[in-house]
């Protein structure tokens, strides 16, 4: 009777067990099916993001509980994902609505997902809250598709991709490090990328490429060991600036520099791997804007000495054609020498000690008047002038027009890379 019993029971257990791997199986190959299946639908559906938005580097998740999930471009993980979210965007303008930036950090605090790029290529938003796509700017967004579809589908499938994923944090710590370093010897280890003239900067994915710059450079952050690679890179950053101001986002890492000072000193960034470190901009506050300079360069065009450099190519050619006097080369020289001041100022400065000279037919242009706005012109009008040329040892160089009989400067060409 108790043979009976423990056969019954073990008979019990048994289709308990199979029952269970049934219904377990079924789960997993209709969740795989639903995946794979993805791509038949498709074929009846809008293709906006191979028509209309480049397809990503990579897309990256952050799910409710605030953690991130990367999908590499060319992953299995990565075209499933790319399969369900042509059938999530079915519309897409360029005429939406504007997104602020208190209102896209407000969408950041709730899940999302993000198209990104290693290129200077605007990144994409899709908020789970308000059920849309976004294009980003700098500071703001533009809203590119107001409704889309079939997103509780999508979210199902985020979540089985991402079950077993690593999931990062978007951390980083800053530190600011008062060691005195020498511009020679950062110029000098030859592994920093320049910047501007007073910013040198370098990525570094493991600690021990990270122990020689400590070692180089005699600084230490005992916050900062073997385990902190894991997720996490260092940007190494010398300079002599005294505020660094540093924003870390999932499409780029921005540098804000301002106020100067007599030294360089490191500054260290220990920053999630999640961030694309591969689109760091950087910003000197201390330069002139755009505008400044090209209202400098327009200035200084208004302000040329009309006895030297020829403006006015009408009033020139009437006086060119009547004047038989002719200038020397030596006088053509000195008036040259001018010119080379100026073309300084426009295409930098080349060594004296490779001037040349030539005398020859060219065409009057405006290299030397040209405002910043305007197009280059030369005149089909040929005149015979000394040409002066100075050049690198690259071969990169200016040249200046004189011409040989009133002895105006009446244009030039740099040449070169």
């Amino acid at each position: 009777m108790k043979k009976n019993l423990l056969y019954i029971f073990i008979i019990i257990v048994l289709i308990i067990i199979l029952v269970i791997g049934i219904f377990t199986f079924s789960s997993l190959n209709v969740d795989t099916n639903n995946i794979q299946n993805t791509t038949n639908i498709i074929d009846d559906n809008s293709k906006i993001i191979e028509n209309e938005i480049v397809f990503p580097d990579r897309i990256v998740y952050k799910d409710e509980n605030y953690k991130y999930f990367e999908f590499i471009k060319d992953t299995n993980e990565y075209k499933s994902l790319i399969n369900v979210l042509k059938i999530c965007i079915q519309s897409y303008t360029t005429d939406g609505k504007a997104v602020t930036s208190d209102e896209l950090n407000n969408i950041r605090n709730s899940s999302f997902l993000e198209f990104d790029y290693n290129t200077a290529s605007k990144n994409y938003l899709i908020s789970f809250r308000d059920n849309n796509l976004i294009r980003l700017f700098k500071d703001s967004g533009q809203i590119c598709s107001s409704k889309l579809e079939n997103t509780e589908y999508l979210k199902n499938i985020l979540n089985n991709l991402t079950k077993n994923m690593a999931p990062y944090d978007l951390d980083y710590k800053n530190f600011p490090l008062a060691a005195v370093i020498s511009l020679n010897s950062i110029k000098e280890y030859n592994r920093f990328e320049k910047i501007y003239e007073n910013v040198y900067q370098v990525k570094i994915s493991d600690y021990d490429t990270y122990k020689d710059f400590e070692n180089k450079y005699d600084f230490n952050i005992s916050s900062i060991s073997e385990e902190s690679f894991g997720n996490n890179i260092v940007i190494l950053t010398m300079s002599n600036f005294r505020n660094i101001d540093i924003e870390v986002n999932i499409g780029n890492i921005r540098y804000t520099y301002s106020g100067t000072s007599n030294t360089y000193s490191p500054n260290v960034l220990l920053v999630s791997k999640i961030a694309n470190s591969n689109c760091i901009y950087n910003t000197n506050l201390e330069l002139p804007t755009n505008e400044e300079l090209f209202s400098y360069h327009d200035s200084q065009v208004e302000n040329l000495n009309t006895s030297i450099f020829e403006t006015d190519f009408t009033k020139f050619y009437k006086n060119y054609k009547s004047s038989s006097s002719r200038i020397s080369k030596s006088e053509a020289k000195e008036i040259a020498e001018i010119g080379f001041d100026e073309a300084s100022r426009i295409v930098g400065e080349y060594p004296k000690s490779s001037q040349t000279c030539t005398l020859e037919d060219v065409h009057p242009n405006n290299f030397f008047t040209r405002k910043y706005y305007e197009y280059d012109f030369s005149d089909p009008t040929t005149v015979s002038a000394y040409c002066f040329s100075r050049e690198d040892e690259l071969g990169n160089g200016v040249t200046i027009y004189v011409d040989s009989k009133l002895g105006k400067i009446i244009g030039g060409r740099a040449f070169g890379d």
